[in-house]
């Protein structure tokens, strides 16, 4: 059977209508927060965090949805679906992403004040590389790597790559 907390009628297996706070003690120190068993390791099983509409239409609509899906190559996964107002574009700090320039409006990041994003490859004296790709598929490392900036720490080296080769460096020196 199901159990449901303000609702009559629950749809899963323990289904909470409203707001609550969830704690778990382990040992001495308390934590707040919420912890999702999926109950069995297998593939395909999941433990998700799912957030929709109100209203009876649109809790149909999925809002964005967090989940940890075992057997997956991947260990967290965020889908964001904006339905029919953004069109599956993500907006920080602004209402609709859709009013920017159509071929750079998948991700929009808007601020009144100073704006930016952050590649962070590791502590100082790292020699990785922060990268950004522009790519044509998957087909290969040509096309996953069609177009690049690239910033190589230890070197300390600012490179522009196009066709997949590099055709710019701008060295510590200028």
């Amino acid at each position: 059977g199901a159990v449901g907390i303000r609702t009559d009628n629950p749809t899963a297996t323990f289904h909470v209508r409203g707001h609550g706070v969830f704690t778990q003690q382990t040992g001495g120190t308390i934590t707040n927060g919420l912890f999702l068993d999926a109950g069995d390791t297998g593939a395909g099983n999941r433990p998700d965090i799912i957030f929709k509409g109100s209203g009876s239409s649109a809790l149909n609509n999925l809002a964005m949805q967090v989940y940890y899906n075992n057997g997956s190559d991947k260990a967290f996964h965020l889908r964001y679906d904006g339905g029919t107002y953004h069109e599956g574009n993500i907006g920080i700090g602004v209402e609709n992403p859709l009013t920017f320039d159509t071929t750079a409006d998948d991700l929009v990041i808007s601020r009144s004040v100073d704006a930016g994003i952050t590649i962070s490859v590791g502590n100082a004296g790292t020699t990785n590389t922060a990268s950004i790709f522009f790519a044509e598929g998957t087909g290969g490392t040509g096309d996953k790597e069609r177009g690049a900036i690239k910033y190589k720490h230890g070197d300390d080296y600012l490179a522009f790559h196009t066709d997949y080769d590099e055709r710019l460096r701008i060295d510590s020196s200028g």
